[in-house]
């Protein structure tokens, strides 16, 4: 199936489903004219005036002039492949990395012919997901290393792809689905390579992620509200309409209407309990918000220079502070969870709580439940870790020239780590609930074995692995 990409057409809802699909996009005809009316005004522009990118050096050394070599362009693309592993982007980021450069190039349109564009469209329709390292960009002056590795592959068959689980040159792949060659013209590399999408759509995946993992956890969460002590009160919905938190009255509603018909409880459950629809609903919020960003980066032209009504301007939009900042918004909410999930799963093993045991333990139970509080700790406190903001960990490059970084692919890589433990922590989460619902008490054989099928049945709901082993 494939979807017509009009201006800016598409939402990371779309990017998700493409990535997790076999949809491609196709550009639509007025989408290719004003591409090439784009290209013309970059031409003529570049033949008045000194404009940075039409060979020139690039970085601190814009001022270097190139004369213009006939594989300027591809010299451009093969000097920035400069990404290392251990870790490459799974076939769904790079899917996910096509879509939202097409979308991105739609926007202004960026000064490429519309034959580069559909060369993108072709390799999304094609399958077609190169090696592209996930370490090796900073974000400043866009993912410059991921999107070479990319590009370079689909337009001049260099580097690998991925196939079958297995590493193929690209230049064979290109052979055998009978594209050739695609040489670039003056200024194009970097106008494909000046961009924000993998960033982005590397952190639309992960958030993805993180928003079925809320959902799983509240729907945890609520089985456990039934099954416990815990004062109703706590949730009566407009005491959270008086914090004006909307998303949390929800959520109070529904863990009111599961513990209402508690009599015998505590009348001051500890925080972890009675607070999780103010928290739950914040983690919400703060969700939220990070998809918002990611929706005006997927929509936002990326290249420099761009053409602006018939004219070439110079200016930043390729610095993915954005994408970076909602990466860290992103896993600052995955924290919150990380901590509730680990005291929740402490509290309900209190016998006062549970009206069964301390950790459920039984008779001849050595510990009971109790060491898989001890695995959500370790969790947590790995999550709290990750969660200090990586756009914010400057460190300058290109000598002077890019002074700013937001450093956004790590901030992305950081984010599917934190859903990856998430992951582990919800599943324990489960387990514990599911022995609280069968009222069972220890010793308890085979809880490993539990575990791990929960911990797959939390995996199926998620897109995971977004990077590979280099070494697969």
């Amino acid at each position: 199936m494939r979807l017509l990409l009009a201006e800016c057409g598409l939402s990371r809802s779309d990017v998700v489903d493409i990535a997790l699909s076999k949809k491609s996009l196709k550009i639509s005809e007025p989408l290719l004219v004003r591409f090439e009316k784009s290209r013309r005004t970059y031409l003529e522009e570049a033949n008045k005036r000194r404009v940075y990118g039409y060979c020139t050096g690039l970085g601190e050394l814009y001022s270097k002039s190139s004369g213009c070599p006939s594989n300027w362009e591809e010299i451009v693309l093969e000097e920035h492949a400069a990404g290392v592993g251990p870790y490459i982007a799974s076939r769904e980021l790079v899917r996910a990395f096509y879509a939202t450069r097409l979308v991105q190039l739609s926007k202004g349109p960026a000064p490429v012919r519309s034959v580069v564009v559909q060369r993108i469209a072709e390799a999304l329709e094609r399958d077609i997901i190169p090696v592209v390292h996930i370490s090796g960009s900073v974000g400043a002056s866009g993912d410059l290393a991921p999107s070479a590795e990319a590009f370079r592959c689909i337009f001049y068959g260099k580097g690998e792809a991925l196939m079958d689980n297995k590493r193929i040159p690209c230049s064979k792949i290109l052979k055998d689905l009978g594209l050739p060659r695609l040489d670039l013209e003056p200024g194009e590399a970097l106008a494909l390579i000046n961009n924000t999408a993998f960033s982005a759509s590397y952190c639309m995946l992960a958030l993805h992620s993180l928003e079925r993992i809320y959902e799983l956890l509240l729907d945890t969460v609520t089985s456990a509200v039934s099954l416990i002590s815990v004062n109703p009160e706590h949730f009566y919905p407009e005491v959270l309409s008086l914090k004006h938190c909307e998303d949390g009255k929800g959520i109070a509603e529904k863990l009111y209407n599961v513990s209402k018909q508690h009599r015998d409880y505590l009348l001051q459950a500890p925080y972890s309990i009675r607070c999780v629809p103010q928290i739950l609903g914040t983690v919400k919020n703060l969700m939220d918000y990070s998809g918002e960003l990611l929706n005006r980066e997927l929509c936002g032209a990326t290249e420099n220079p761009i053409v602006i009504n018939n004219r070439v301007y110079h200016s930043c939009n390729f610095h993915s502070i954005r994408a970076g900042t909602a990466c860290d918004i992103a896993a600052l909410a995955g924290a919150h969870m990380a901590n509730l999930i680990d005291r929740f799963t402490a509290q309900i093993m209190r016998k006062e709580l549970n009206r069964i045991a301390d950790f459920l333990s039984g008779e001849n139970s050595s510990v009971g439940l109790m060491i898989l509080q001890y695995t959500t700790a370790s969790l947590a406190s790995k999550i709290r870790s990750l969660a200090t903001p990586f756009s914010i960990q400057n460190s300058v490059t290109s000598g002077l020239q890019e002074d700013i970084v937001p450093m956004s692919p790590n901030s992305a890589k950081r984010l599917e780590e934190i859903v990856e433990s998430l992951a582990g922590m919800l599943a324990i989460l489960e387990v514990v609930v599911d022995f609280l619902e069968r009222g069972e008490k220890g010793p308890f054989i085979g809880i490993k074995e539990k575990i791990s099928e929960k911990l797959a049945e939390v995996r199926r709901s998620l897109i995971l692995p977004l990077s590979l082993p280099e070494d697969r």
